[in-house]
């Protein structure tokens, strides 16, 4: 369901809308050269600076007020005052009905995720046949061809990286890498019908893309996979991955944070180890 609300003041037109159809909340989103826009806390990423491409990532019943200023073009559409209302709902619907393939957001940050996620459907629906190390070794590969996992692991504890040894900086990244292996094999483990789905690419500031898929679930259930990348030379490589809307870089740095403020270095990988131990026992 969507619901639009106009209003009009001297310098800005503000169209308010609230969706539970996160795809054509999406496209609309991507349509429009905006002036200034306002995310809700929902929102996983703020909105962009004047005179670009805006880029969000939106999540079900989200909340968003657009001010579009006089005389800001539309994608394909340019309009003067009296007509900035009818244009607008016009390219409102024109996104509504405008279902974009696959491949119309395919590109090279888009390969490496696809190849990532075929991955795992391999080593879901060899699941049993494989086991918890051979499913280990089919994705670790894969694992450190999309992933950067040397930048993950120093931005994972933040301010705490430069308070460590050298020889500490390097047995976090190598115990943070396997952690990161065993859990893709513990976790995609079995097969019942799940599919992975490209939704879109976008640019991003710093030279990094976001990728946009969903994961639909033998019961229909559909979860949101958004990954940020940077480029490694001329690979694209993962530098975060938001599950729902959630980070998860975010998630491991206030974790991680608060161990080695509270405890230390030595805890911190020793509770590591024990999550590795539990992917490789499936606890």
């Amino acid at each position: 369901m969507i619901t639009m609300q106009f209003s009009d003041s001297p310098n800005c037109t503000t169209f308010e809308f609230w969706y539970n159809e996160p795809d054509m909340a999406l496209i609309f989103s991507q349509r429009i050269i905006l002036d200034t826009a306002v995310g809700s806390q929902k929102s996983a990423q703020a909105l962009g600076a004047h005179g670009t491409i805006k880029q969000c990532l939106i999540t079900s019943e989200v909340t968003t007020t657009f001010c579009i200023a006089p005389c800001t073009p539309i994608s394909y559409t340019s309009f003067l005052r009296p007509t900035v209302v009818s244009r607008i709902i016009a390219v409102f619907f024109v996104c509504l009905f405008w279902i974009p393939s696959q491949e119309a957001f395919a590109g090279k940050a888009s390969e490496t995720i696809m190849h990532l996620q075929e991955t795992i459907v391999k080593i879901m629906k060899e699941g049993d046949t494989l086991g918890y190390q051979g499913r280990y070794r089919v994705i670790t590969p894969v694992i450190e061809l999309t992933h950067d996992l040397s930048v993950i692991a120093r931005i994972a504890i933040g301010r705490h990286w430069k308070k460590l040894t050298k020889e500490q900086q390097a047995g976090f990244t190598s115990t943070f890498q396997e952690l990161s292996h065993s859990t893709y094999a513990d976790r995609f483990n079995s097969y019942s019908g799940e599919q992975f789905s490209l939704i879109s690419e976008k640019s991003l500031k710093r030279n990094r893309k976001l990728v946009q898929t969903r994961f639909v679930k033998a019961d229909g259930e559909e979860i949101r996979f958004n990954y940020i990348l940077h480029q490694v030379q001329d690979q694209w490589k993962i530098i975060n991955i938001m599950v729902n809307g959630v980070s998860d870089l975010a998630l491991k740095r206030t974790e991680y944070g608060s161990i080695l403020k509270k405890d230390g270095y030595t805890t911190l990988i020793e509770k590591l180890r024990a999550q590795i131990k539990e992917s490789a026992n499936g606890l």
